[in-house]
């Protein structure tokens, strides 16, 4: 038995890509560090910290964070599919600025110096930080339910070649 499988290229995502020079650049870089390890060496925690991105408008008393991004500005992003809310966080882990997203959010990708990529049941969202706060921006619908994106990207055109999906 054969088949085959045709790939229609989505329009919209290659003219948003095409208006980016690129999807980024690096910023830092450090050399790989090689430890020696005993691989039967049980490592212990020596602390942890609890920090709550609840806000008063959240409608439940928890939150769900799935995905989580720090960008090389320091700066961290939190999905919290709860409240289908993506969340910017300060450098003491308060929620300095928050954007409401589609649906639940699962996944989040650093796309450039400043604007990620967030899985929402069946879209796509790119949200950009400009001085502080999160901005929506373009969304694309799929027509399959998509949990995960990955930012292994070599050419622009690939950035969608890279997304899991739930069948």
């Amino acid at each position: 038995m054969q088949g085959s499988i045709i790939f229609k290229a989505q329009i919209d995502i290659e003219q948003y890509l095409s208006k980016h020079e690129s999807l980024g650049w690096i910023v830092e870089s450090m050399q790989s560090l090689t430890l020696k390890m005993n691989p039967d060496q049980i490592l212990t925690v020596k602390s942890k910290s609890e920090y709550s991105v609840r806000l008063s408008s959240d409608t439940y008393q928890t939150n769900q964070i799935n995905g989580i991004c720090c960008l090389p500005s320091g700066q961290v992003i939190v999905t919290d599919s709860n409240s289908s809310k993506v969340k910017l966080l300060d450098q003491h882990f308060y929620v300095s600025s928050h954007c409401d997203v589609s649906d639940r959010p699962w996944c989040i990708s650093q796309i450039t110096f400043s604007e990620i990529a967030v899985t929402c049941s069946n879209d796509v969202q790119f949200i950009s930080v400009s001085n502080g706060q999160l901005l929506n921006g373009k969304r694309f619908q799929l027509y399959h339910g998509i949990t995960c994106i990955r930012e292994r990207c070599m050419l622009p055109h690939q950035l969608l070649c890279t997304i899991n999906t739930l069948t």
